[in-house]
């Protein structure tokens, strides 16, 4: 199975994070929040109805997650460059640049609106590649980073599970994905005599891959959902196991 689990799955399973978890400082997680929260309470206090609720709900939950989100993403990020520790120097020349210091910041803007921690990986193995590549080049990473910003979390899973033509009997890897999200992969029907709720599932799913189609990752043949060349480089970028089993795939730019 050439794609059977992401990048942190594997990353987790042989230890690695937790120790990375042990090795960098706390200090990452010491911010000035305080200034920030001080300014959104200020400005809830003018707002009568909804003002107190606002600010303390700023105050004690939106800060921390999203600096804890960036923090996660940080850290994620330093294991993805220590795992391509022969490509350090490269990452630390680059990022000191402002096409890399602005690849660097987009992908921090992202994870602080990330919820799942998959998300999050995703989002360092795209700046952590695209930083650490000899042959830099700035407006692709750019490009699949504006591309990730579009996808919904449940597009990455159609986009992984439509990286393998879909078989019958279905092969291991599809087995295993449709077991993991049945609400998304199960076939959704908008046929007369459906329930609502069945009629709303699949117009969701319709949206889904409408989107990745009008982002130009899938395409059809013979009525059946294949990826693009930009998907399967999208892939490449946002999970280890893909880039090495697709390396021959040839660049878009």
């Amino acid at each position: 199975m050439v794609f059977s689990s992401s990048l942190e799955e594997t990353m987790s399973n042989a230890g690695q994070e937790t120790t990375l978890q042990n090795t960098i400082p706390d200090s990452l997680d010491v911010n000035n929040r305080d200034r920030l929260v001080s300014a959104i309470r200020g400005v809830s206090g003018a707002l009568p109805w909804i003002g107190s609720s606002v600010g303390e709900v700023v105050g004690s939950l939106v800060p921390d997650l999203r600096i804890d989100r960036i923090v996660s993403f940080v850290r994620k990020l330093e294991l993805v460059v220590r795992l391509l520790d022969d490509k350090i120097s490269t990452f630390e020349m680059y990022v000191k640049t402002e096409e890399g210091c602005d690849l660097l910041e987009e992908g921090m803007v992202q994870a602080s609106r990330s919820v799942s921690r998959e998300r999050l990986t995703y989002i360092a193995n795209i700046v952590g590649h695209s930083l650490c590549e000899e042959k830099q080049n700035y407006p692709q990473s750019k490009k699949l980073l504006n591309i990730f910003r579009d996808l919904a979390d449940e597009e990455i899973i159609l986009l992984i599970y439509n990286s393998e033509t879909p078989t019958m009997p279905l092969s291991d890897f599809h087995k295993e994905l449709r077991e993991k999200y049945p609400e998304l992969l199960e076939p959704a029907y908008d046929d007369l005599g459906q329930d609502q709720s069945e009629l709303d599932r699949s117009a969701i799913a319709k949206s889904y891959t409408l989107n990745l189609d009008r982002l130009g990752l899938i395409q059809w043949e013979r009525r059946r959902v294949e990826l693009t060349q930009l998907g399967h480089l999208l892939l490449r970028y946002i999970d280890a196991k893909y880039r090495t089993h697709h390396s021959g795939d040839r660049s878009l730019l």
